[in-house]
């Protein structure tokens, strides 16, 4: 008779909880001993969920567990069926046939049918450490070698018989049943067998940079293998070189960890891996998901539940990403065994960094990076380190981190305003347009706008060379280009080139975003979303910011020093019912030359900057922070454009000399610097309230007093606007034209190097409702290496240099070095060839087509902030229709790609 088995079920016991695209599943199985380590996940063919715990020791009660979406059922050596041995799990696999595999410690390699567990006999090595199920035949990877076992015998390959050049084999993956790749100790191993299993051969691949253990190795579409290891993160093999995934792609707000365990398919066509989030940017995340795209597409997915984390081992099941439980500190009163991640029901938690809300400049020699709300050059969200790196790909940083602030007085003169600097007590900016009327926004809008839009002229070339030819062919950016607001939000925002004169911005009528420089980051934010961190009462202000840099200098004769540049642009709008005056526009910046520790600062006023450098002959290295040697840079911020001053104010605000000129701007009108937290100085240290910032912008300090010439800038006789105003290139120059100070510089103060914090203002003026005002800053960065290990002769330099930036930053007409490029597209679908119909539609789009045939379409919905929202592909028809049902109502556009040519649709959801 059939044996009668004794399994022990837990019906519906179990809670599965969603939260922003992650579902967390719970289990109330008793379990009992010490606290458990999930080391194996896998779904079979079947659907069910299969995982393998170790125990810290023998008393644990749980070894293998299984969820087949109803039940719960739980494995170890006192149940029926029992593990033989022992309930220590190390890896299971499933074969095509319906049995799992598993993989014990000190209890070889066990084979589950559904009804029994079997010992299988004759593996040399008890302790498995990864196991591959490829055709009928099951490969077992133990720091013995590898084994190939064929349902009777095992067959060993070690370095002892010559037929593997390492006998540790952490991980396993077939790429084809005669090729299987072997993950080892700092090193992959092809393993190269025949159909009748009598002839192998091996190709040894070691890895220099010493990444410990290949705990998985993933095989793409494409054969090109990726591998978690344990202390390089992951690395991308191409059958000629390792390449660290980290240097390929621009990660911000998560990282790649150190030590990766599993690697699965993603939902893009791309890898998916467990990141790292950094918590004191990204509030109340932990870890989350990130998928690496091709085209270096890059997608992320934070949980921010707080109580649990999300586990190592990740498996794809259809249009889910299922993930282990996390560990080792597992808690048995609400046991998670598992979650599941679904993209479509997921949107980025405000207030987190990610890859979307924080981009780089990098079109020249610096690579800038920059975050959609007022703050930039430095890696918020993510390493924390600083981001202004020239010259690019060096390692090496003349700027730590810059922000924008703001503040003036109402008619009541109540003081308003807004700054921040390393978000370290919160910010008091936010993404998104404000309302025209009411001047308010909400975490909707701001959330829709959480976003920065990269767009180079390379593209527009791309999309007019495409166009001219009949086809569309622009990036999500271009596509999602937030020309115009919604209700009462803005209708203008970013500026766009309108090809047909209509009003709209539309890419399938030829029109494109209009940019600064050859590339360019938009990005609108406010001050208006929340309580500020500062104390400042908010002004009701709408920022439209242009970060810019032009990318081949050589094409602009005479022009070098714009591959050393970037550019800010902001567009400040009141949105509120106040009229502000006596208002100020500060830019704040960490400036640090390499080192942080080393610095000098100082002003040139005449030609309204300010600089930073190093403060002596060697810029050292620092706690793997890359100092600049003898090669010593100046680093430049450039009021290229600044606020118009107030009519007939008697002030010479952008000195030149001239008083109350006809749309006189205020350029550096004040310049200070101030110190770490010191108790002796106090009223020269980090600013706290909404006051301290106002005055730094006005150069007085915390206390009221003013700036005053000589020392260190506090406490003397003669007040000043301008600290350290000489020029350390030309004793005794003073770049103050009035020379109020005489020669003053922080060398010939005898200052001590150290770190420096600075703040460029720019005022009074007014900003009335309603009223924009616009200011611009370049940030140069000069190299003079005629003479080694002098601290000042790159000083001189910046100097020609920013004057050369100032005249081709006010010609009327800029060239733009890429503008010439034209950019060739073959095989290219015309607008014409397809057609889609009903528009508006309720449920269902059809697309027909002349050309498709057999020919594999692409396609995606993308809705008007550039989220793919839907995507799929279709083969070997003329016509085929597309559900929207789930979408909700609004403007969507459709990217259909054939072959390498791309055609846009625009359609509405009712």
């Amino acid at each position: 008779m059939r044996r009668i088995t004794l399994l022990v079920f837990c019906f519906a016991l179990f809670a599965a909880k969603a939260q922003n695209g992650f579902t967390t599943y719970t289990t109330n199985l008793s379990l009992t001993g010490p606290l458990l380590k999930q080391t194996a996940f896998i779904v079979d063919n079947s659907g069910n969920r299969w995982f393998g715990f170790r125990a810290a020791n023998i008393s644990g009660n749980v070894g293998l567990v299984k969820y087949d979406g109803i039940n719960w059922t739980m494995f170890n050596t006192s149940t029926n069926p029992a593990l033989p041995l022992t309930n220590m799990i190390t890896a299971l696999a499933a074969d095509n046939v319906g049995n799992i595999w598993i993989g014990t410690s000190f209890g070889g390699i066990l084979k589950f049918d559904g009804v029994s567990f079997y010992s299988c006999s004759g593996l040399p090595a008890n302790t498995v450490n990864c196991i591959e199920s490829v055709g009928n035949q099951i490969y077992v990877g133990t720091d013995a070698g590898l084994f190939r076992y064929d349902g009777v015998s095992f067959t060993g390959y070690t370095v002892a018989n010559s037929l593997l050049p390492s006998d540790t084999v952490v991980s396993i993956k077939a790429e084809t049943s005669g090729l299987i790749w072997l993950g080892g100790y700092n090193r992959i191993m092809e393993f190269i067998i025949n159909g009748s299993y009598t002839v192998t051969s091996y190709i040894n691949h070691p890895i220099s940079n010493a990444p410990g253990m290949i705990n998985c190795v993933y095989i793409d579409s494409q054969n090109t293998k990726w591998l978690g290891t344990t202390t390089q993160g992951i690395l991308k093999y191409n059958g000629a070189n390792f390449q660290n995934a980290a240097s390929l792609y621009d990660l911000f707000g998560s990282v790649i960890p150190n030590k990766v365990l599993d690697i699965t398919a993603g939902l893009h066509n791309g890898i998916v891996f467990k990141n790292v989030v950094n918590t004191s940017a990204n509030i109340g995340s932990k870890s989350g998901l990130t998928e690496l795209a091709p085209n270096n597409v890059i997608y992320q997915y934070f949980y921010s539940t707080p109580t649990y984390t999300l586990g190592d081992y990740l498996e794809r099941d259809g249009a889910n990403i299922l993930i282990s439980q996390g560990g080792p500190n597992i808690n048995y009163a609400a046991q998670k065994m598992y979650f599941s991640f679904n993209e479509s029901t997921y949107s980025f938690p405000l207030g987190s960094i990610n890859v979307n809300n924080f981009k780089t400049l990098d079109i020249n020699n610096v690579r800038a990076g920059v975050a959609n709300r007022g703050d930039m050059h430095w890696d918020v969200g993510g390493s924390g380190n600083a981001l202004y790196e020239v010259p690019k790909g060096s390692g090496r940083h003349s700027n730590f981190a810059t922000s924008l602030w703001i503040g003036g007085l109402d008619n009541s003169n109540l003081l308003h305003g807004a700054a921040q600097t390393y978000r370290q007590s919160g910010h008091d900016f936010w993404p998104g347009p404000l309302d025209t009327i009411t001047a308010t926004t909400n975490t909707t809008i701001a959330s829709s706008y959480d976003k920065i839009w990269k767009v180079s002229y390379t593209d527009i070339n791309t999309f007019i060379t495409a166009f001219n030819s009949g086809s569309v062919v622009a990036t999500p950016d271009m596509l999602s280009w937030p020309a115009h607001g919604t209700g009462n939000n803005s209708r203008n925002l970013a500026p766009f080139v309108d090809r047909n004169n209509d009003g709209l911005y539309n890419p399938n009528d030829g029109d494109y975003p209009k940019i600064k420089g050859d590339q360019a980051l938009y990005y609108i934010y406010n001050d208006k979303l929340a309580v500020h961190s500062t104390s400042f009462t908010p002004m009701g202000i709408e920022v439209q910011g242009m970060a810019y840099a032009y990318g081949c200098s050589a094409a602009i004769s005479g022009k070098p020093e714009l591959s050393y540049t970037t550019f800010y642009d902001y567009k400040i709008i009141n949105r509120s019912s106040n009229n502000y005056h006596n208002v100020y526009v500060g830019m704040w910046s960490d400036i640090d030359i390499g080192y942080y520790n080393d610095n000098y600062i100082g002003s040139n006023v005449s030609e309204n900057y300010a600089f930073g450098i190093n403060g002596d002959s060697f810029d050292d290295n620092y706690s793997g922070t890359l100092g600049y040697g003898s090669y010593l840079p100046a680093q430049g911020v450039n009021i290229v454009k600044g606020p118009i001053a107030n009519l007939l104010d008697g002030i010479d605000n952008n000195n030149n000399g001239i008083i109350d000129e006809v749309a006189e701007d205020c350029k550096l009108t004040k310049f200070i610097n101030y110190k770490l937290p010191i108790p002796s100085v106090t009223p020269m240290t980090d600013p706290v309230i909404g006051q301290d910032y106002y005055n730094y912008m006005r150069g007085i300090w915390k206390d009221g007093m003013p700036l005053t010439c000589g020392g260190n800038g506090y406490g003397g006789s003669i007040n000043t606007s301008w600290t350290y105003s000489g020029d350390p290139n030309n004793n005794p120059i003073n770049t103050d034209p009035n020379n109020v100070c005489s020669y003053w510089t922080e060398i010939s103060t005898a200052n001590a190097v150290g770190d420096r914090r600075m703040v460029l203002g720019s005022g009074p003026f007014t900003l009335n409702s309603g009223q924009m005002q616009e200011v611009e800053y370049a940030f140069v960065t000069s190299f003079d290496s005629s003479v080694v290990g002098n601290n000042i002769i790159s000083l001189a330099k910046l100097k020609t240099d920013i004057q050369k930036i100032n005249t081709f930053y006010n010609q009327i007409n800029k060239p733009n070095c890429l503008q010439s490029i034209t950019v060739g597209v073959t095989e290219v679908a015309k607008q014409n060839d397809f057609a889609l119909f009903p528009n508006p539609a309720k449920s269902l789009i059809n697309v027909s087509s002349t050309i498709i045939g057999s020919v594999k379409v692409y396609y995606e919905v993308v809705d008007v902030l550039g989220k793919v929202v839907m995507q799929n592909e279709n083969t070997g028809s003329d016509k085929f229709s597309i559900n929207i049902n789930d979408l909700n109502s609004g403007i969507y556009f459709l990217r259909l790609q054939v072959n390498n040519s791309v055609v846009v649709k625009k359609f509405v959801k009712e």
